[in-house]
């Protein structure tokens, strides 16, 4: 009778160990499948996090393209228009020069100053216009040292 009851403890103490066994299981799946699920979350979120960046970067660059698509129009427009009116210049010079040899010393003395005058103001607009586009160029650069990679 006593290995009977030896026997049942062993039995016991077994199916304890066992049932232990499997409840301790239980809980250590639980906590995997718990972790499991937040680490899906945290990257599901990381991910709708990234997209959102990117759309708005994105949406920022397609403006930004737009623009500068808007701005070359207009300068293209700019440059046509400046074109011409060099264009008509470069004939009134013409004729003026034809018409210089049968102009009067006063005339030609006038029409020197003239020239003068608006040579001059050329010198300092071109010098001004210098000035902006280092100006200019000088902020493109630093706004490009300062973008991120």
């Amino acid at each position: 009778m006593l290995y009977t009851h030896i026997a049942a403890a062993l039995i016991g103490a077994s199916v304890a160990a066992v049932g232990a066994w499997n409840v301790q299981s239980w809980r250590y799946g639980e906590q995997i499948a718990s972790m499991k699920q937040a680490a899906s979350e945290a990257t599901t979120k990381a991910v709708k996090d990234a997209m959102a960046k990117m759309e708005v970067n994105q949406k920022r660059k397609d403006d930004a393209l737009i623009e500068s698509n808007k701005r070359a129009q207009k300068n293209a427009v700019a440059a046509a228009n400046a074109s011409n009116a060099v264009n008509g210049l470069r004939d009134e010079l013409a004729t003026a020069r034809a018409d210089l040899s049968k102009a009067t010393q006063q005339a030609r003395d006038n029409y020197a100053a003239a020239v003068e005058t608006v040579l001059g103001q050329c010198s300092r607009e071109l010098a001004e216009m210098g000035r902006i586009a280092d100006g200019h160029s000088s902020d493109v650069k630093m706004m490009l040292d300062a973008w991120p990679n």
